[in-house]
């Protein structure tokens, strides 16, 4: 019981989206009524029954002729969930979500504040339409004229939106990004963290991105891609687009004995404070692994990736089997788990430990030194889902408001469950967070759905 009013507390700040992408005025103000206020169940009537006094005081006061169902087509019986597993769940009813229109010069702030003193309501805001979206002008990004498929995967960012694929079923291909470009694209707050190869910053599309700029300048291409795939500079006419476009990067490079690899982990994790901290590389070492977990206890996001030896393990390293450790693999243009990669041999490592995938064929990225590159493997998987950990968190701040935000346990479980799901293999196990393979883990991640998840929530 505890734990659903908890939630219910999160799902009330989380609805007060009045900082992302809004106009000038309001188009109604969105309430939730606990009491006081009833759908019109014998008629269907989308005009609510209103047995409040109080309520009804208060569209005397501003002149309210009406009370609007939100949500008319909503069944009620949808508040019952039965996860895979059985447990019992509680949906969020949005059959009690009513729609209060705003008449013509009054103030809606007002009438707002005078609705969160009802004893009735459980939460109101203003609704603002939201601004035109985003979709980014870089030159390899996929445009709507464009017809995407397998055979030109590799001349655009087919990874993150496939307009073909997408209409049909974009499972197959892509993580779903023009959705959530739509409402967000990324916040200088966020502090993303990579232990790699080191990184140049001189490259267009990470320029201005530095934060610490005591990495020394190493012009080796794996960081530097592996960097551009989570944030390249974006929508600026040229190159490619990243997946968080605002955030500042924290870059450790990663190279000599094990008490060295661990020391770059504590760098990011200390002096970095970083948000999201993303390992495209594995160490079969108990400390290093006790290090990464370590990051992860005090409250960063780690996306590890899963290897390329095409292995099946059901454990690699004590790391890799943390349960709030991000663990990403990666598939081919078709969606499935990737093998061989492009290179003619290898393959997405895959377990019970894997969480989700990411594609990790011939991905766009940018090359140190200037240009453009075309890596493969679970390296370039595991930034897509950094980038995208730290785009969601960014996003969640926001909605807030700095009242309050998802931590990192909340993005693991949002991105978990907002995957697109087990497809052409058979399902091992199911939890909550849905069903689970060997192969994919909870499947692609999502990331239009996952922003949707955080502006309609349900627990």
């Amino acid at each position: 019981m505890l734990k659903h009013f908890t939630v219910l507390f999160l799902i009330l700040l989380l609805i007060a989206q009045v900082q992302l992408g809004l106009c000038d005025d309001p188009t109604h103000i969105e309430v939730f009524f606990l009491e006081g206020v009833e759908r019109d169940v014998d008629t269907e009537e989308e005009i609510a029954v209103v047995t409040s006094e109080d309520v009804e005081d208060f569209m005397d006061n501003y002149s309210v002729e009406e009370i609007l169902t939100e949500y008319p087509d909503f069944d009620t019986d949808d508040v019952d969930i039965i996860s895979a597993v059985g447990a019992e769940l509680k949906g969020f009813n949005f059959g009690k979500v009513f729609n209060v229109p705003i008449p013509e010069g009054e103030d809606y702030e007002d009438m707002v504040t005078d609705l969160q003193g009802l004893d009735e309501v459980g939460y109101a805001n203003a609704v603002f339409p939201p601004i035109p979206g985003t979709w980014p002008n870089d030159d390899h990004y996929p445009q709507p004229s464009q017809e995407n498929d397998v055979n030109n995967w590799v001349t655009i960012q087919a990874n993150l939106h496939s307009t073909t694929y997408t209409m049909a079923n974009h499972s197959c291909m892509d993580i779903n990004m023009q959705p959530a470009f739509d409402e967000y694209q990324g916040s200088p707050e966020i502090r993303l963290g990579i232990l790699d190869s080191g990184v140049d910053f001189s490259h267009e599309e990470l320029d201005g991105r530095d934060l610490n700029g005591s990495d020394l300048f190493r012009t080796i291409s794996h960081g530097t891609a592996v960097a551009s795939v989570m944030m390249a500079n974006s929508n600026n006419d040229s190159g490619i687009a990243g997946i968080e476009w605002e955030a500042g990067l924290f870059s450790r490079q990663v190279s000599g004995n094990v008490p060295a690899k661990i020391r770059e982990i504590y760098h990011a994790d200390y002096d970095g404070d970083c948000d999201v901290i993303n390992i495209s590389y594995s160490f079969n070492s108990y400390n290093w692994s006790i290090a990464v977990a370590e990051a992860h206890t005090y409250g960063r996001i780690v996306c590890l990736l899963t290897g390329n030896e095409n292995q099946f393990q059901d454990n690699i390293t004590i790391a890799h089997t943390h349960p709030g450790i991000i663990s990403v693999g990666a598939t081919g243009p078709e969606g499935l788990r990737a093998i061989p990669f492009d290179w003619g041999s290898g393959g997405s490592n895959h377990g019970t430990y894997v969480d989700v995938v990411a594609p990790g064929t011939s991905i766009k990225a940018a090359q140190a030194g200037g240009g453009y590159t075309w890596p493969n493997g679970t390296s370039v998987a595991t930034p897509q889902v950094a980038g995208l950990a730290g785009f969601l968190l960014g996003y969640s701040r926001g909605v807030y408001s700095g009242t309050a935000a998802l931590t990192n346990e909340d993005i693991r479980g949002l991105i978990c469950a907002t995957a697109q799901g087990v497809r052409n293999y058979n399902v091992d196990f199911s939890t909550a967070l849905g069903d689970h393979c060997t192969e994919l883990g909870y499947g692609m991640v999502d990331a239009g759905k996952a922003i949707e998840r955080l502006k309609d929530p349900w627990v």
